[in-house]
């Protein structure tokens, strides 16, 4: 019974960050609606499509799916993912500098954020009943998953795929002092090749350590967190922001200024908590539960709090630009969809 009104109470949570990002995201995106599509409401109809069209109709139906059909599915959508993660370099297939979308007519998703939701849901089943043949075949699908994200040039996004998997590791029944020496150097090593392997990351690292204020990637990371800062206490009020008029992707990449600096350090705080509210509830999930629901939630935890994290070094100018989204505020349907499937897994568990 507790576990249930957990899920409960992390669900009515749920439901009211995506209200309040919904709220966030439509003052962030007027200014760039008008100016791209000459239509202020162009992105935030978007993504209410993508709400209404995918994520909920999905939620829905992980969340009344029989447990056993949803075992046997988990392995035809880890397949499919990794079919997707791979076209991506086809020709043709994807468009623009960084091969990380598909494009289909005037649909674009990015495999990437489903891979990570088609890897935590087949895992979390799969090393229930953990051996060392499985285990091996865990880390050939995490290795495999890690690199074809890093060969798309999203190395934000292979960062956070290996912390998921990571998470899966910790919550095993098995040694970790042995597992931690044998992966620690090769999850390093995996870092740090992802980390040189593009000139352009390189340079971001250089731009953002010299603080070089002619580069443009330093004068986004101090404009935006500029623009955070003079929210002051109680910011500047809904929709009178002017950081999301200037900066690019201010509703998608920064849209945490956009809330730091029209609802202050007040409204800023209350965000935090209460994601911080929701992530202690599935701490507590996890580790009252048994099997499937302790590794699921706790990846899912994980997922959702190195987004969280990575968002919000940048917004502050404390580490390198990630292009990394904010949970249930950002633009973006891919992000958005895989989500609200991945929680309707969870709340599978409050209905039955």
């Amino acid at each position: 019974m507790a576990q249930k009104i957990r899920l409960r109470t992390i669900f009515i949570i749920f439901i009211t960050l995506n209200l309040i990002g919904l709220i966030i995201l439509y003052s962030a995106s007027i200014a760039p609606s008008l100016h791209l599509y000459n239509d202020p409401y162009f992105l935030i109809k978007k993504q209410l499509l993508f709400l209404f069209l995918l994520a909920i109709p999905g939620f829905l139906f992980f969340l009344i799916v029989p447990e056993k059909f949803l075992e046997k599915l988990s392995y035809i959508i880890l397949l499919a993912n990794l079919i997707l993660l791979v076209l991506v370099f086809f020709p043709g297939v994807s468009e623009g500098k960084f091969k990380r979308w598909i494009t289909v007519s005037s649909f674009s998703f990015q495999p990437a954020e489903f891979w990570k939701f088609s890897f935590l849901l087949f895992f979390s089943f799969y090393l229930t009943r953990i051996n060392f043949k499985k285990f091996l075949f865990f880390l050939f699908f995490l290795i495999l998953g890690f690199i074809l994200i890093l060969l798309e040039k999203s190395y934000s996004n292979s960062f956070i795929f290996l912390c998921i998997g990571i998470s899966l590791i910790l919550k095993l029944p098995i040694k970790k002092t042995r597992l931690i020496l044998l992966l620690g150097p090769v999850i390093l090593v995996l870092l740090l090749i992802g980390a040189i392997s593009a000139s352009y990351r390189i340079e971001r690292i250089k731009t953002f350590l010299e603080k070089n204020e002619v580069s443009t990637g330093f004068w986004q990371i101090d404009q935006a967190r500029n623009a955070f800062i003079s929210g002051g206490l109680f910011g500047k009020g809904f929709g009178n922001g002017k950081i999301k008029t200037f900066i690019p992707q201010a509703y998608n990449d920064a849209i945490f200024t956009v809330v730091g600096e029209e609802l202050g350090f007040v409204g800023s705080f209350i965000i935090l908590v209460i994601f911080y509210v929701m992530l202690n509830l599935m701490l507590k999930v996890s580790f009252n539960s048994n099997d499937f629901l302790s590794l699921y939630s706790f990846g899912l935890l994980v997922w959702v709090l190195v987004h969280l994290i990575l968002h919000l070094v940048t917004v502050l100018g404390i580490f390198i630009p990630t292009g990394i989204n904010f949970p249930f505020f950002s633009y973006g349907g891919s992000s958005l969809v895989s989500l609200w499937w991945a929680f309707g897994v969870l709340f599978r568990k409050s209905l039955f």
